[in-house]
């Protein structure tokens, strides 16, 4: 598919989810001025330290926005220079050529997907797809023809390049550790796709147990006989911790470039868009929703088995 300019429009805003802002910066560039006067001075510390060249796609721009709430939706447009601050979501039906979803709350997905993908507008939604097997009934067919994404940007962080590229380093891996803020469905799901976009042998899923301990943690099992011990530590300082260890390695990673795997993930969505193929497999995505579904629904001791 070719278009002169893709035109893209940004949907939603969740609590404590900066990503409308981020997303729609990294294409189109930022305004300090506006992100002095927002709350997400958090954002525009990182956006000061790319060069200019990392901003911005060929052909891609953010011309339209629409939130829940306006006065959202006029600062995301004037941090990021979108054109169109939208009051109902109506107004992006005709407008655009493709969305993005920013909302982490899986629950409001589907309704706000739904005529996009009916009206053959491609779609990214951001992390967690759906936690419901109705709604991934529903979305299978758009991953399958190439018209909706859906992951966390770990799942194409710098930080695993090395690995990515010689397979042979996590050939001994046999138990891994992940420290994540916050809880399973938003964040956990940050280590479990970092893993998934490593190699294929962390697609598949053997059993997950939710363990005694004070905190959330869940033991998982991959079919491939690896283990990974993933710790949801709630209201912490930031942390997005790997750590792989096998026999001869020990691999410890901190995940910190957030903006070098958001512009990953936009530019496999802008790729999947102008080349109609899908960036990743319907099987990973259904896979990682039906775990976090069982996980995020047993009581600690409980144990899954796939």
């Amino acid at each position: 598919m070719d278009f002169l300019v893709i035109k893209a429009g940004i949907i939603g805003f969740s609590e404590s989810n900066g990503h409308p802002y981020s997303f729609s910066s990294i294409i189109n560039g930022f305004s300090e001025e506006y992100y002095l006067k927002s709350e997400w001075n958090v954002i525009l510390d990182y956006l000061k330290k790319q060069p200019e060249s990392n901003f911005g796609f060929k052909n891609v721009k953010v011309t339209h926005a629409f939130t829940q709430d306006f006065k959202i939706t006029q600062s995301i447009c004037n941090c990021s220079f979108i054109e169109n601050a939208c009051k109902s979501i109506d107004e992006l039906f005709d407008a655009v050529d493709a969305i993005i979803i920013a909302r982490d709350d899986w629950q409001s997905h589907l309704e706000l997907a739904r005529d996009f993908l009916k009206r053959g507008i491609p779609v990214f939604i951001d992390k967690p797809l759906s936690l419901s097997f109705e709604e991934m009934k529903f979305f299978e067919k758009y991953i399958y023809n190439a018209k909706l994404m859906s992951c966390s940007g770990f799942r194409f962080c710098e930080e695993l390049d090395n690995i990515r590229n010689d397979k042979s380093k996590i050939d001994d891996i046999f138990f891994i550790t992940g420290n994540i803020l916050n809880d399973l469905e938003k964040y956990g799901i940050h280590l479990i796709d970092a893993l998934s976009g490593i190699s294929n042998e962390f697609h598949s899923f053997y059993s997950v147990e939710r363990t005694l301990t004070k905190h959330d943690q869940y033991h998982i099992k991959y079919k491939n006989g690896k283990e990974f011990m993933l710790n949801c530590l709630g209201d912490v300082k930031k942390i997005f911790n790997l750590k792989l260890i096998g026999n001869k390695n020990i691999i410890d990673l901190n995940l910190n470039n957030n903006f070098s795997a958001f512009r990953r993930t936009l530019k496999n969505f802008f790729y999947m868009i102008e080349h109609n193929v899908s960036p990743i497999d319907y099987s990973e995505t259904y896979n990682i929703m039906n775990l976090l579904n069982y996980a995020s629904k047993l009581e600690k001791g409980e144990r899954k088995k796939f």
